[in-house]
């Protein structure tokens, strides 16, 4: 009986260990805290980044890692944060994947920003970062493949010659011009410069521009092929150039000995000039006409094949003739210039014409009738006298 009641107490002390170590590893693995999951989206999570790593908030831990998956454009971290702690997270929080030591395991880091959200981090949240800390053997891996391309010799003459340079007082010459660049810089970021506001100005200009890209670089293009070709046009412009300063020389020899006389011929031809600049626009209209009258005209000269000329010829009214004192020369002419319907006056339009004061209206008195009485025959073709000065 003695025997028997050992061995109950040997098991239930067993038994009593067993949960008590249960307990203990449940309670440090959070399962008796009431938790909230965050995932975490981040490129990679480095390494000795396991399930049970720290999660802390101001230096404070406030959960666990519960679990790592890997994806194809990255990992998730799923985090098991406190439900206490979560209120006190804001939701505009970044994430730092970082550790402790070069060779510690990584921990999950909450950095509230400067400028915190009044709403706190909710259950179910997912935050993405890229502020991963770079491993040590990563770091040397990179120096490793960097110092694999440079080649031994070519390392040694660079800071050999750099050590020579920074030798018998180099060194406080560049440290004398850093000073100088440091302070010119300074000077250049002081409120009066108002250097800030040139280049917020600037990166407007440069965003105003941004959509004319596509026309900016074929312009680039346009200008490189230009290039090109000057540079293979070379000895023709060499050539050009030569008889262009050979031309100035001429034509300075020319200026100075008819300088005076040229002068004298532009303040002439003046008036000539300005009254051709007044009645510019009638040249054109009166041009295109006459281009016109040709185009419509020599086809009523014939051919090569039909030579010979089509008319239709007939007799017009006479006007009034000549009387005085109504028709006494008068020089009051002003006006213009006038295109009076050219170049295209449509067909069957009466062109009009210029009436000015010098005493002369031919069309004045012209008879609309086309009605001929035999006994006034000459008087229709002639016109009606209106009788001399006596």
């Amino acid at each position: 009986m003695g025997r028997f009641r050992l061995k109950f107490y040997a098991l239930g002390l067993v038994v009593v260990l067993a949960l008590g170590v249960m307990i203990t590893a449940i309670s440090f693995s959070g399962g008796f805290t009431n938790s909230s999951t965050v995932t975490v989206v981040a490129p990679r999570s480095g390494l000795l980044m396991n399930p049970g790593a720290k999660v802390t908030f101001r230096g404070l831990q406030v959960g666990r890692v519960a679990a790592v998956e890997s994806h194809d454009d990255g990992v998730a971290i799923v985090l098991a944060v406190d439900a206490n702690e979560l209120d006190e997270i804001p939701d505009n929080a970044r994430v730092d994947i970082s550790s402790s030591t070069v060779f510690g395991a990584k921990y999950v880091n909450f950095i509230a920003p400067q400028q915190q959200s009044y709403s706190a981090l909710r259950p179910g949240a997912t935050i993405n970062t890229d502020d991963v800390m770079v491993e040590i053997n990563t770091v040397f891996q990179n120096l490793t493949g960097v110092l694999r391309q440079v080649e031994p010799e070519k390392l040694n003459e660079i800071l050999g010659a750099l050590s020579g340079a920074l030798g018998n007082g180099g060194g406080a010459s560049l440290g004398t011009t850093i000073d100088e660049v440091t302070a010119l810089l300074t000077r250049l970021n002081s409120p009066r410069t108002r250097l800030g506001p040139t280049l917020d100005a600037a990166a407007d200009a440069i965003m105003a521009y941004a959509p004319s890209a596509p026309e900016l670089e074929s312009l680039v293009s346009h200008v490189r092929s230009t290039a090109s070709t000057v540079t293979d046009k070379n000895p023709e412009i060499d050539l050009m150039l030569a008889g262009v300063m050979g031309f100035t020389r001429t034509g300075t020899d020319f200026l100075k000995n008819n300088g005076d006389r040229t002068i004298e011929a532009l303040r002439v031809l003046n008036p000539t000039t300005d009254l051709l600049r007044v009645y510019a626009p009638a040249f054109t209209c009166t041009i295109i006409g006459m281009d016109h009258v040709l185009q419509t005209g020599l086809p009523a000269l014939g051919s090569k094949d039909y030579p010979g000329i089509h008319l239709d010829i007939g007799f017009l009214p006479g006007v009034r003739l000549y009387g005085y004192p109504d028709n006494l020369p008068v020089v009051g002419a002003s006006g213009g210039p006038r295109c009076f319907g050219l170049p295209d006056v449509p067909m069957g339009t009466n062109a009009p014409y210029l009436v000015t004061n010098t005493g002369v209206n031919p069309y004045r008195g012209e008879p609309k009738s086309q009605t001929v009485q035999p006994e006034n025959l000459l008087t229709s073709l002639l016109g009606q006298t209106n009788g001399g000065r006596r």
